[in-house]
């Protein structure tokens, strides 16, 4: 489900070393479906969290899911601009609650998007990266579902507690935001979520995973 480039052929941890801070901001307690043995999903609670471009904390975990995810070509150029965020863009994680065996690291999904406070228009919010792990992404048969729906449910929560127009992406992964209601323009991989459909979004979202509000 990327939206950006994949890596490069560096092969240099751009990770370096940051001022300490606090870390992770938990923002949302949600339910992913975790496939159980006898092969049926399960809900299984999940947060979604803010990560810091300033905490040692938050590093060491992207240092970690850098190592995990690289040989996919996924997380390269997000993890190096996360080392240059400053306040140009937000980066979240979903991320299960307890160990998943099918998993390295429990992190289900990464997105990148708009940072409010870096700008005072209120057009696009746009979705700049979004990323189920490797172990989650194009396969039919997942361990874990639910984790790319989530990370767009924090972009259209934090898109209208800001007041934004519509949220835009650019991604080839047609089905999975046509799925979503997210409008395709006819002539590209250009995607929009108008504002007027921001509650019907998160309302289905909310029930389906059993999100509290």
């Amino acid at each position: 489900m990327t939206t950006v480039n994949s890596m490069n052929s560096q092969n240099q941890n751009p990770l370096k070393s940051v001022q300490p801070n606090f870390g992770q901001i938990k923002l949302d307690k949600v339910k992913l479906r975790v496939k159980s043995a006898d092969g049926s999903y399960q809900l299984a609670d999940a947060f979604v969290s803010k990560l810091e471009s300033k905490s040692i904390r938050d590093k060491k975990l992207l240092d970690k899911l850098y190592d995990n995810w690289y040989n996919t070509e996924y997380t390269h150029n997000v993890i190096v601009r996360f080392n240059q965020l400053k306040d140009f863009s937000n980066l979240y994680i979903t991320k299960l609650k307890k160990n998943c065996k099918a998993l390295k690291d429990n992190i289900c999904s990464l997105i990148e998007t708009t940072n409010p406070k870096a700008n005072d228009r209120r057009d696009d919010f746009v979705i700049k990266y979004i990323q189920a792990a490797p172990e989650i992404a194009n396969k039919s048969d997942k361990p874990v579902k639910g984790a790319g729906e989530l990370a767009v449910y924090e972009a259209v929560k934090t898109a209208k507690e800001n007041n934004y127009k519509r949220i835009s992406l650019y991604s080839t992964n047609d089905n999975f935001f046509t799925k979503l209601g997210f409008e395709k323009d006819e002539n590209s991989h250009n995607f929009v979520l108008k504002k007027d459909k921001f509650d019907s979004f998160l309302e289905k979202v909310e029930q389906k995973y059993e999100i509290k509000k």
